[in-house]
C-alpha cells in the first residue's frame, strides 16, 4: 500500500473514547450512587442547626372566650430561634416572628390572673413546628396580667363641659344616647352604676364662634372617660355617645352662702385654720360660710339654691402646704383651693365662681 492511501491517523482519538467511557461505562452504577450521594447531603443538610436573633418579635396572647387582657405585653421583644437551617432560614425571610402566650379560663381561680411565659417554665408557644424552638426571649419573663370578660348595658351621666367662657353657659345639654352596653373587667364592671362620658371641652370638641348669641351642637359624639378606658372598659361595638348641646351668652348669676370645711393638702393634726370674717365668709350659728357666685340657667339656679339650704352642697377651701406653716400666719385666697361637692347634676350646666382672694383670710393657730 502506498503512502498514499494510508489513512490518516485522528489526534487525541484515544483519548476521547476515554472520556465517553467515563460517563458510559457502568452508567447504572453512577446513577445510583449520585443519588445516593444527593440524599445523604440533604438529610445532613436537614441536621444542620441555625441560629436567628429576630430583635422585631411579637407577642400574640391567645386567651379563651371570656377572658381579656388588662396589661398590654411587651411589644417588640428579641427572640433567639433555634432550628434546622432550612427552617431557620424561613423565619428571617419573614417581616417579624409571633411568640404565643396561651391562657385558658380554668387557669383563673376568680376574676384575675397574673400569668408568667418564660423559656424556663416551657410554655411558651409558637406557630412553626415541634422542629423550631426558643431559645432566648428579652424582655423576660413576659408578664400577662388577664381578667374575666364581663358585659353590661348601663345608663349614660350627663357629661361635663369643660373650658366653658365666663360669658357662656349651658342653656340645654341632651344625651341622644342615653344607655350604653359596654364590656370590660368583670369586678370592674360590677362597681359601675353608669356610664360617665369623656368631658366635652369647648376649643376642642366644640368651637364657639363669636358673632352669635347661641350655639347650637347637634348630634356630636363622646367616648367613655379615659379613667374608665385606663381600666380597660369600652363600649361595644365602637360606638360613640351622641349628645345636643346649646350654649348661650351670658348666663344668669346668683350669690349663695355655702358651708365649708378647711383642711391642709396633705393633713396637720395639729393645727387648725379659723377664718376672718369679711364679705366673702360668714359666721352663722351653724358654723362658717363662704359666698360663691353660681352661674347658669335660672331653672338651675334655683335647683342649686335648694340644694345649698338643704346641705347637699358643701364647700371644701384646702390650703396649699407651701403657704404660711407657723402658728400666728396668715393664709390668703392666692394660697387656697376652693371645690365643691355634690354638684354631679348639675354637671356641665352651673359653674361656679371663687371670691377674690384678697377676700379670704385664715389664721393658723395650734388645735386646742
Amino acid at each position: 500500500m502506498s503512502a498514499a492511501a494510508r489513512p490518516r491517523r485522528r489526534p487525541f482519538a484515544g483519548l476521547s473514547s476515554f472520556v465517553v467511557g467515563m460517563f458510559t461505562r457502568n452508567l447504572g452504577a453512577k446513577i445510583a450512587a449520585l443519588v445516593l450521594a444527593w440524599l445523604v447531603w440533604f438529610t445532613v443538610r436537614q441536621d444542620i442547626t441555625g441560629e436567628y436573633l429576630d430583635r422585631r418579635a411579637r407577642i400574640h396572647p391567645i386567651l379563651d372566650d371570656g377572658l381579656m387582657l388588662v396589661q398590654k405585653p411587651p411589644e417588640p421583644v428579641t427572640v433567639k430561634w433555634v432550628g434546622p437551617s432550612s427552617r431557620v432560614r424561613e423565619l428571617q425571610s419573614r417581616d417579624f416572628t409571633e411568640v404565643q402566650l396561651r391562657v385558658r379560663r380554668n387557669d383563673l381561680t376568680g376574676n384575675r390572673g397574673t400569668f408568667l411565659f418564660s423559656v424556663d417554665q416551657g410554655n411558651l408557644g409558637h406557630p412553626y413546628g415541634n422542629e423550631v424552638r426558643i431559645d432566648e426571649i428579652e424582655p423576660g419573663p413576659i408578664t400577662l396580667k388577664v381578667a374575666v370578660r364581663a358585659v353590661r348595658t348601663l345608663p349614660v351621666r350627663p357629661p361635663e363641659v369643660r373650658g366653658l367662657p365666663v360669658e357662656w353657659t349651658v342653656k340645654d345639654l341632651k344625651l341622644l344616647t342615653t344607655q350604653v352596653t359596654v364590656t370590660g373587667p368583670r369586678d370592674v364592671l360590677q362597681t359601675l352604676t353608669d356610664a360617665k362620658p369623656a368631658p366635652i371641652t369647648v376649643g376642642r370638641d366644640v368651637r364657639i364662634r363669636g358673632d352669635r348669641e347661641e350655639e347650637v351642637f347637634d348630634g356630636l359624639t363622646l367616648d367613655l372617660d379615659p379613667d374608665l378606658k385606663a381600666r380597660y372598659v369600652g363600649i361595644s361595638g365602637r360606638k360613640k355617645i351622641a349628645y345636643r348641646l346649646v350654649l348661650v351668652r351670658s348666663g344668669e348669676e346668683r350669690s349663695l352662702a355655702v358651708p365649708f370645711t378647711v383642711y391642709y393638702e396633705t393633713g396637720d393634726l395639729d393645727s387648725v385654720l379659723e377664718p376672718q370674717p369679711s364679705d366673702a365668709l360668714k359666721s352663722t350659728d351653724g358654723g362658717w360660710q363662704i359666698v360663691l357666685t353660681f352661674i347658669g340657667a335660672r331653672s338651675d339656679l334655683e335647683a342649686v339654691a335648694k340644694e345649698v339650704a338643704a346641705g347637699s352642697i358643701r364647700a371644701y377651701v384646702r390650703a396649699s402646704d407651701a403657704a404660711a406653716n407657723q402658728p400666728g400666719e396668715r393664709f390668703y385666697g392666692q394660697n387656697l383651693t376652693v371645690f365643691l361637692e355634690g354638684m354631679a347634676d348639675f354637671a356641665g350646666r352651673v359653674r361656679f365662681r371663687p371670691p377674690q382672694p384678697e377676700s379670704l383670710e385664715f389664721i393658723k393657730k395650734k388645735r386646742e
